[in-house]
């Protein structure tokens, strides 16, 4: 019965730190030409340490937390 709640625990852990952050990504694009920018710097409002930066196409992708409500480009 121990090692059956141990497990349980260990899994509802795993899917609450699961839950917690959820992917994002897209393109960067110029509004007139839709031309891709390249070193855009995104950052989700509020949050100094996460964000990340467009490459050479213009994409970008990271996790954010699923709290999060605004990107800063």
């Amino acid at each position: 019965m121990r090692k059956l709640t141990l497990i349980l625990t260990f899994l509802l852990f795993v899917g609450l730190t699961a839950s917690a952050q959820m992917q994002i990504s897209g393109t960067v694009t110029n509004a007139e030409s839709g031309e891709p920018i390249p070193g855009v710097s995104i950052v989700v409002q509020g949050q100094t340490t996460i964000g990340t930066t467009t490459d050479m196409e213009g994409g970008y992708s990271f996790e954010v937390p699923s709290d999060a409500e605004t990107l800063v480009f």
